[in-house]
């Protein structure tokens, strides 16, 4: 039987899933804007890229993190991927 930590691993693989074809999308649909939106919409993207990636190193240090202590630090992962979603979905808005 998995452990809570493990439910959650699985609940934020499915999440980076699911940002990676938003991000896919918002880049193909930023390419047909015109010049100056496709410019601040890759800024945009490249941002939220960078973003991801932190949440990502992020999960490998709860990876390594053993006990109770992977509570401490899914509490700020959760702050960290509450604001990128938000980001996402001002930008996919924009974008559609």
């Amino acid at each position: 039987m998995g452990t809570k930590r493990d439910a959650y691993m699985g609940k934020l693989l499915a999440i980076f899933e699911k940002w990676n074809v938003i991000i896919d999308l918002m880049q193909v649909k930023s390419k047909n804007a015109h010049a100056g939106t496709r410019v601040q919409y890759e800024k945009q993207v490249d941002g939220m890229r960078e973003k991801r990636r932190d949440i990502e190193m992020k999960v490998v240090e709860l990876h390594k993190v053993s006990g109770a202590g992977w509570e401490e630090l899914k509490d700020g992962l959760v702050e960290s991927r509450l604001a990128l979603g938000e980001a996402m979905n001002k930008v996919k808005d924009g974008v559609e």
